[in-house]
């Protein structure tokens, strides 16, 4: 049981991750955009 909440809060941490870069890549895509537009 202490194992599956160690492994829940590895896969959150690294959700939380993907996440902030989906956003990072979608800012630039964004700002890229405005620049060519």
């Amino acid at each position: 049981m202490k194992n599956f909440a160690k492994q829940k809060g590895w896969l959150d941490f690294h959700l939380a991750n993907l996440l902030e870069n989906c956003l990072k890549i979608k800012i630039i895509f964004l700002m890229f955009q405005t620049i060519l537009l």
